[in-house]
């Protein structure tokens, strides 16, 4: 039995924390090779080696926790983190810090405020109950909740790396909103979810604040150059070696010359990734509320990948800089 499930009610079920690949990130959650080259054949096949968010799914990834909110089966409000289950009672966060270290702590007494203040929101619940499916709904949002912030300046407030401008922020919170299922986890109609959000968003006041993470100022992003540099690479390897790129990276020889062979293709392409993710990143102008953390692609084949490169990390530490943020 899980620590958690004592708190929790199975009338919902629990949400999976997936993780979204980085393209060219320095973590072992990279995107792989393979899809690596997947992602870009379907980029010049479909779009014409061309990133547009007129036809790829485009939005902005936030430096706040994970929540989710909702109605179960009998229309009773739970809020749910990253891994606790739907959680239907006040109190239930708390005890479980106190089970587990002994006494409260903030992210425990956050959540406790979170579940409070949303399930006596008038509007929202009945926005929810408008929405309501028999098999219950659950909104998967991000919080920006500021009492948890890092720092604040005069115009900004800091969660745990990023900048945002407090004129854009709910006093309170600010809710990132990405997606809404029903109890199964089964994702709700596109244009349904849309109208939800639009429903939510009209209940934004001064305190509190719902939003969408799409991106509002981006171009086209021509990948073009970087598509025409990888695929030459894999005719000259493929001519080299006789054999299939694929055949090479999926390869289970422990030969040494085999595994030479496999690791130098492996690394030429996580460099591949870091250039187009620095191109990517460079095509970006700035964040919905603030800096810019990340961007998330979803293509329509459903590949979706995150891009936190190396041109987001050095923007965002010279913004630090320029206002005196300790790094």
């Amino acid at each position: 039995m899980k620590p958690f499930s004592k708190f929790i009610k199975e009338t919902i079920t629990s949400s999976t924390r997936k993780g979204i690949p980085h393209l060219g990130g320095d973590t072992s959650n990279i995107v792989d090779e393979h899809i690596f080259l997947d992602l870009l054949n379907f980029i010049e096949q479909n779009y014409n080696s061309v990133i547009t968010p007129q036809k790829i799914n485009i939005t902005e990834k936030f430096d706040g926790f994970g929540i989710r909110f909702g109605l179960d089966q009998d229309k009773m409000f739970f809020i749910e983190s990253s891994r606790s289950g739907p959680v239907f009672d006040a109190g239930s966060f708390r005890n479980f810090a106190i089970k587990k270290f002994g006494s409260s702590n903030p992210i425990a007494e956050g959540y406790e405020d979170i579940f409070i203040t949303l399930k006596q929101n008038e509007k929202l619940q009945n926005v929810l109950g408008k929405y309501w499916e028999p098999a219950g709904i659950k909104v998967i949002a991000e919080a920006l909740y500021l009492p948890n912030k890092k720092e604040e300046g005069d115009d900004y407030v800091i969660f745990i790396a990023t900048r945002y401008k407090k004129a854009k922020l709910g006093s309170w919170a600010t809710f990132i909103l990405f997606n809404v299922t029903d109890g199964n986890n089964k994702e709700m109609e596109e244009n349904k979810k849309q109208s939800l959000f639009d429903n939510l968003k009209a209940c934004s006041t001064a305190d509190i604040k719902f939003e969408t993470p799409d991106i509002e100022e981006i171009s086209d992003i021509d990948v073009s150059k970087e598509i025409l540099q990888v695929n030459k690479f894999i005719g000259d390897i493929e001519n080299q070696y006789k054999v299939k790129i694929n055949d090479i990276l999926h390869s289970k020889s422990r030969k040494k010359s085999d595994l030479e062979i496999k690791n130098a293709v492996k690394a030429k392409i996580i460099d591949f990734q870091k250039v187009l993710a620095n191109k990517i990143a460079g095509s970006i102008i700035k964040g919905k509320l603030g800096d810019i953390e990340g961007v998330v692609f979803k293509l329509a084949n459903g590949l979706m990948f995150k891009v936190v490169s190396d041109a987001f990390k050095e923007a965002k530490k010279q913004s630090n800089l320029n206002y005196g943020i300790k790094q």
